[in-house]
């Protein structure tokens, strides 16, 4: 399993911000990334919390768009980093046909990051969309 690290994390949302990742490292909850990016490989005792590599990528991104711990545009790097942990681990990220424009990913990342949607919800949607 190809988990992100913070630095991955960071480095995608100085992208998304087109700033520097020291800029970053300075004004950003980092800590709130650092727990984020940690979630899916979580375990105790030997027992995974999150097993499954499907529901790990949205338990990440769930984490990142809840967390909030950029100043700006949470929603686009936590789906960048779901989309990235997949390509990583030789799967894809799919929308479905009749929504190529990718509303539908809109619309679920402003419902995580609202609350209007609970982490299982999100994760369960996130399940369709990798393969």
């Amino acid at each position: 399993m190809n988990y992100l690290g913070l630095d991955d994390v960071v480095m995608i949302a100085a992208s998304v911000l087109r700033v520097k990742p020291e800029v970053l490292l300075r004004t950003s909850r980092i800590n709130s990334a650092e727990s984020a990016v940690h979630a899916p490989g979580a375990s105790f005792g030997g027992t995974e919390f999150h097993p499954g590599f499907k529901r790990k990528i949205g338990v990440l991104g769930y984490r990142l768009v809840r967390n909030h711990p950029f100043p700006d545009g949470n929603k686009r790097v936590a789906f960048l980093a779901m989309v990235e942990m997949a390509e990583r681990n030789d799967a894809s990220w799919n929308e479905p046909a009749d929504d190529p424009d990718g509303i539908e990913s809109a619309e679920m990342m402003l419902a995580a990051a609202a609350g209007d949607i609970d982490e299982a919800t999100f994760v369960a949607w996130v399940k369709t969309r990798v393969s």
